[in-house]
């Protein structure tokens, strides 16, 4: 038994560990911390390359949100988000064949545009 170790072994067990941690005030803090609810909110946003989206989402869909409806109780929600940029512009025919398609697929009416 070390000198520690038998200097210890007099002190109950609430105060060894207050004397392990550092005192009183840092055993509080660790209550404390012990007591902080689960974690009851998750997102995430992740790029998918063009090339091979679905390949992509297929992996996340597996990977994390599978993993995140383990739970029952859980209520997960997916939002796809699409940005474009044409440095010389879209074409008339482009933005109405987009447009039609965003109405078609149901698109929230005042998140598409072009600009």
């Amino acid at each position: 038994m070390s000198s520690r170790d038998k200097n210890m072994s007099g002190i109950s067990s609430s105060r060894r560990s207050a004397h392990c941690f550092g005192g009183t005030r840092q055993t509080a803090l660790w209550r404390a911390i012990q007591r902080q609810p689960a974690s009851t909110h998750f997102c995430g946003s992740v790029e998918l390359d063009t090339v091979r989206p679905v390949r992509r989402f297929v992996t996340i869909l597996n990977a994390a949100i599978a993993e995140l409806q383990r739970n029952p109780s859980t209520k997960v929600k997916l939002t796809l988000e699409i940005e474009a940029e044409a440095p010389n512009g879209f074409d008339d025919a482009d933005i109405g064949v987009a447009r039609d398609n965003t109405r078609r697929l149901r698109y929230k009416p005042d998140s598409t545009g072009f600009e």
